[in-house]
């Protein structure tokens, strides 16, 4: 039986993804992590609303840039 992953590693699994690719779909993720895609859409949502990631027109997922004096 497979292991349960913490929400914090989990995350820190989809940044790295994120960051090594600029634009990957929730499948992608999904795929890449090992995890089913309603856990990574709540995973998304969440970083989404922290305004870590966001998903745009054509469903890819991307880390938000912060840019300092913005």
């Amino acid at each position: 039986m497979r292991q349960p992953v913490k929400s914090s590693d989990r995350d820190d699994q989809i940044m790295a993804a994120l960051t090594a690719e600029p634009c990957v779909t929730m499948s992608d993720l999904a795929r890449t992590i090992g995890a089913s895609k309603s856990v990574v859409k709540r995973s998304l949502d969440r970083m989404a609303a922290d305004g870590l990631v966001r998903r745009d027109i054509e469903n890819c997922w991307s880390v938000v840039t912060v840019v300092p004096g913005e």
